[in-house]
C-alpha cells in the first residue's frame, strides 16, 4: 500500500487537486494529513488562508411600494445610478423601500434603519411635496459605502368643489373670457 492524503478529512489521490474548499471572510484553516504506507505514521500540515471581505457596496435592486403596487423610479433602476425620483398621488401617505445588495456580506439601511437585503423597510411616511429617502450600502469590509437617494414627490390635494362651486367657477371663467354670457361692460370711473 502507498501513502494516503486527506484534505479537511476528505481523501485525495496523491498529486491530484482536492475538492474546492469554501473560504469564509477572515482566516480559514485547511488541514492536510499524510498517512504513511504503514497506516499509522502521519504528518499533518496546516494551511491558513485569509480571505479579505468584499468591497462591493452596490445594490442589485431597489423597489418602492405604495402598499397597492410598485412605484416607478426615474430613471429605471441601474446599480451604477445613485440618484432617483418618484412621484405618488396625494392619497399615498407612505411607502416602503426594498433594497437588494449585490454582495451577500454587505449591509443596508433605509433612512438610517437597518433593513434585510430583499426585504421591505418599515413604512416611511410622506409629507406633501418632496421627501428624500436615503439608502446606504456598507460593503463586507465595513468601510466601503455607497449612498442611493430617492426624491419622492407626493402630489398636493386637488380641491373638491360641490356642484354649485363648479357652476360658479364656470361662470367666473366665462366672464373672465369676455363672453356675452356675463354681459360685461366697461367700468366707468368718476372723479
Amino acid at each position: 500500500a502507498s501513502a494516503t492524503v486527506t484534505v479537511n478529512g476528505a481523501a485525495v489521490a496523491s498529486g491530484s487537486p482536492s475538492e474546492a474548499v469554501d473560504l469564509a471572510v477572515g482566516e480559514n484553516v485547511i488541514t492536510v494529513v499524510v498517512t504513511a504506507e504503514d497506516g499509522t505514521t502521519t504528518l499533518t500540515y496546516t494551511v491558513r488562508v485569509s480571505r479579505a471581505p468584499a468591497m462591493d457596496a452596490t445594490l442589485s435592486g431597489l423597489v418602492l411600494s405604495d402598499g397597492t403596487g410598485e412605484v416607478e423610479l426615474a430613471p429605471a433602476f441601474d446599480p451604477a445610478t445613485q440618484s432617483y425620483t418618484a412621484t405618488v398621488a396625494n392619497s399615498v401617505t407612505g411607502i416602503t423601500v426594498t433594497p437588494t445588495v449585490t454582495e451577500a456580506s454587505a449591509t443596508v439601511t433605509v433612512n438610517g434603519a437597518a433593513v434585510a437585503s430583499g426585504s421591505p423597510s418599515a413604512g416611511i411616511p410622506l409629507e406633501i411635496g418632496e421627501n428624500v429617502i436615503t439608502v446606504m450600502v456598507t460593503a463586507g469590509d465595513g468601510t466601503t459605502t455607497s449612498i442611493y437617494t430617492v426624491m419622492v414627490t407626493r402630489a398636493t390635494a386637488v380641491p373638491v368643489l360641490p356642484f354649485g362651486g363648479v357652476l360658479l367657477l364656470g361662470i367666473i371663467l366665462a366672464c373672465l373670457g369676455g363672453l356675452r354670457f356675463c354681459n360685461l361692460r366697461k367700468p366707468v370711473w368718476r372723479a
